[in-house]
């Protein structure tokens, strides 16, 4: 199994952890996870993938989609076909108040200045929220916003909510969009062996193309075919992303 090692995580003055100090700046009682409900958009989108290249990612009024998070005009919407995540701006929904996994507005007056940001992360210790998200150690997280110290993320088994921006380690650069056969380079920061023969073992300081699948959100595959163990790999100092077209 792939390790890393981090310290303390919660070493301070005061002696408190930094997960009971964040929490205060919610309402009492607030629940920051909610069913996912599909909804639709009434005109098609293209999504541009400017400056670095010209493809575009198509949203259609057909598609299925789960709002994992909408604050003002911005919304992080999942397409449930291909399990692509994208950053959609001022998009025009068939519902005038479309279903929603997190609504920002609920907590808007208090984090006014949070900013959709789709980037993958890397669980440096468990955390666990009585009516919110849960994750452990290792565990493969994708940030959906950002708001100073503090992470808004989706788990794999898609719990949506906040926590310290400390508790995780993020491995990619900030996208608009992570769609099926899009790439990134990244290098192996843990030694992983393989348990499974769909999997890719990787050695430290190796690096390797991967590509995004259709299934999950977090299936990422080498080019032998075989998933890719994102908690030991780190694409955040390497190449820009490439396109597989």
């Amino acid at each position: 199994m792939a390790t890393r090692f981090y310290g303390d995580l919660y070493s301070s003055a005061s002696g408190a952890k930094p997960k009971d100090k964040w929490r205060k700046i919610f309402p009492a009682g607030y629940k920051s996870t909610a069913k996912a409900v599909s909804t639709f958009l009434r005109y098609p989108i293209a999504l541009s993938m400017k400056p670095h290249y010209t493809h575009t990612v198509p949203f259609t009024t057909d598609d299925k989609l789960i709002i994992l998070f909408g604050y003002k005009e911005k919304f992080v919407v999942y397409k449930k076909l291909n399990s692509t995540v994208a950053i959609l701006e001022n998009p025009v929904f068939k519902q005038s108040t479309p279903p929603m996994m997190f609504d920002g507005a609920k907590v808007g007056a208090l984090l006014h200045n949070i900013e959709p940001k789709l980037m993958y992360a890397v669980a440096k210790t468990d955390f666990c929220e009585q009516e919110g998200i849960k994750f452990c150690r290792n565990d493969v997280l994708l940030i959906l916003a950002e708001c100073r110290t503090i992470f808004l993320g989706i788990t794999e088994d898609h719990g949506v909510g906040f926590f310290p921006s400390e508790t995780v380690e993020v491995i990619t650069k900030p996208q608009l969009c992570f769609f099926e056969g899009m790439m990134l380079s990244v290098t192996a920061v843990a030694n992983f062996k393989a348990n499974e023969g769909n999997q890719l073992s990787v050695q430290i300081g190796q690096t390797y193309d991967i590509t995004k699948g259709r299934d999950s959100l977090f299936d990422w595959f080498a080019s032998n075919h075989r998933k890719v163990p994102l908690h030991a790999v780190n694409g955040v100092s390497c190449t820009d992303i490439l396109i597989n077209l």
